[in-house]
């Protein structure tokens, strides 16, 4: 396992994290409850230690990838850019939290101002986290065509409301509807492309590229693993 499979390990948990010891602080102020200002402390610190392998990690990452040809450097730059951001408060929020939670050792109790600090940077947190979780490179297949996440994903999120937007070489976006154009005329289905008249049975042709494409390029197990698992 290398730098960039610990990075895919990783990198949810500090969002996660952050997102429950965040909820449990706001919701320890509401009750104004000891117990769960020490819980949301504790969660909030951890977080704030399991960050730092994570972005490190990330760098790591990213020197895997600058061999690659099909991956957009300025997009990677972004992510690291915004990663670094959420890390520097992340850690910063942790120093605080620690500090609440050697305030509770020696004082039993929070101070205020303290209190105050620690709400702020999880809510500054959280939005750097989310900037740096919403840019994302997904697949190393440059044709989304040859994906399987294409093939198999993608379908699920359409059918959830979520409309995905394929990366292309040199940071090219494609429309989830350009890229089924080009998977209807693969396929000899162009009668059912965006300009047909045939717009009511555009799903099913769909579909039907969509299985004729799985059988060359989606991700299949062997009947040993299936009966294993």
């Amino acid at each position: 396992m290398d730098l960039a499979h610990i990075h895919l390990l990783l990198n949810h948990f500090p969002v996660i994290g952050t997102i429950i010891g965040g909820g449990l602080f706001l919701i320890s102020l509401i009750t104004n409850s000891d117990d769960l200002k020490r819980a949301s402390l504790v969660v909030l610190l951890g977080i704030a230690l399991l960050s730092i392998p994570t972005y490190m990690s990330g760098n790591g990452a990213q020197q895997a990838l600058a061999s690659q040809k099909d991956f957009s450097k300025s997009l990677i730059e972004t992510h690291e850019g915004v990663a670094l951001e959420a890390m520097v408060f992340m850690e910063i929020l942790g120093a605080f939290a620690w500090l609440g939670l050697w305030q509770f050792r020696r004082l039993a109790r929070v101070p205020r101002w303290n209190l105050a600090i620690i709400l702020v940077l999880t809510l500054v947190t959280l939005t750097l986290m989310a900037r740096a979780s919403n840019i994302v490179l997904m697949c190393a297949e440059e044709d989304p065509l040859e994906c399987h996440r294409f093939l198999m994903v993608c379908p699920a999120l359409l059918d959830r409301g979520v409309t995905p937007v394929h990366i292309r070489r040199g940071g090219a976006l494609e429309s989830q509807r350009e890229a089924e154009d080009l998977l209807l005329k693969l396929h000899d289905l162009t009668a059912f492309d965006s300009g047909s008249l045939f717009v009511s049975e555009r799903d099913a042709a769909i579909r039907d590229a969509l299985r004729l494409q799985a059988k060359v390029f989606a991700f299949r197990a062997s009947p040993e693993a299936i009966e294993y698992f």
